[in-house]
């Protein structure tokens, strides 16, 4: 579908029937998957308290083939303050700076960054997170200037608590997960948000929004969820519809403050935007009814990777219009931290 061919919905529209064309591609890499998650969980065997595999001793680590579970160290029955006590997750980052996307823009927040992801989305800016990597960088501060401590993974939950505190100095009560793909340590992440729910922190979880098992895991324990509609005509990547709808029900039907967001790329291809903004109208009008709708995000790209140029304002605008006849909340929302030089 060309970025300028109309796109006919008839009145029964799902946007899972549109997507037949994506089944066998996806199946697919839901094989690849299973054999790495196979793969992955006779390397636990063997490792026992090694959970996460290091992307220079597991080739699947290095593609991003980690499963959902991989914060833990152990996963016998124990009380909730045992399992705290030897949980541990693979972080890339944690720092102090200006929450730039959708909703929160210009809060100040702690960022804990996880390593890994199972995406390669083409206008990635943060690469260095994709992979498995064995050290983490701490700024106990705001992120100016080199890291404060460089650690070795997985680090102990006690131990991320006790640096989220010391970066916030006063200054915030707000904790972002992000990645990579925070919801791969699924676990790991609701143990660590209830943890810090009870020093009295608010969490916002950003995600690429098609893990809706691992999102069941962690939605207790936060405030608020950013979830991303990765279209493929602007990640290069096929998108799990059913998924994404799944993930976005949960969110509806839960009332928590959330919002979705989609990258706008030169190449964005609008009949999927159509699909997309459709889906999400369709999901406000049958979960939100007692809540807000959910807004819808339009983000600019930053160029970074394999797109080198942002999108123009007509597009922007067009797809603004397009997006605002069926939902009432939708906003153009720039990168806003990159224009203060802040991560």
């Amino acid at each position: 579908m060309s970025a300028t061919s109309p796109t006919t919905l008839p009145p029964s529209f799902s946007p899972l029937c549109t997507t037949q064309k994506l089944g066998q591609s996806f199946a697919s890499i839901c094989a690849v998957g299973f054999v790495a998650f196979a793969l992955d969980n006779a390397f636990v065997l063997l490792a026992r308290k090694k959970v996460l595999c290091l992307s220079q001793n597991f080739p699947a680590a290095q593609k991003g083939m980690v499963h959902e579970d991989m914060a833990l160290t152990e996963r016998k029955p124990h009380s909730s303050t045992a399992i705290q006590s030897v949980a541990k997750g693979n972080l890339s980052e944690l720092y102090l700076s200006l929450q730039g996307e959708g909703l929160w823009v210009g809060i100040p927040m702690v960022f804990v960054r996880t390593t890994g992801c199972h995406r390669r989305c083409k206008y990635c800016d943060t690469e260095y997170a994709l992979v498995a990597e064995r050290k983490a960088r701490l700024w106990l501060r705001w992120r100016t200037g080199d890291p404060d401590l460089v650690v070795d993974n997985p680090i102990p939950l006690s131990q991320v608590v006790a640096w989220v505190t010391q970066a916030a100095d006063g200054l915030t009560d707000w904790v972002t997960f992000t990645g990579g793909e925070p919801l791969l340590q699924a676990d790991f992440l609701a143990m660590l948000a209830k943890a810090l729910k009870e020093q009295g922190f608010r969490i916002l979880l950003e995600t690429e929004g098609g893990l809706p098992e691992a999102l069941r895991k962690v939605l207790p324990f936060v405030d608020a969820i950013a979830a991303d509609i990765k279209l493929p005509s602007t990640t290069g990547e096929p998108l799990n519809w059913q998924a994404t709808e799944t993930f976005l029900s949960l969110l509806a039907q839960s009332g928590k403050e959330a919002c979705a967001k989609i990258v706008i790329t030169p190449d964005i291809d609008e009949g999927e935007f159509l699909l997309a903004v459709t889906m999400l109208a369709q999901l406000s009008s049958q979960h939100r009814k007692a809540f807000s709708p959910i807004p819808l995000i339009l983000q600019p790209v930053t160029p970074a990777r394999f797109v080198t140029e942002p999108p123009s304002l007509a597009l922007l605008l067009r797809l603004l219009a397009s997006a605002r006849s069926q939902l009432p909340d939708v906003r153009i929302v720039p990168q806003v931290h990159k224009f203060v030089n802040l991560a």
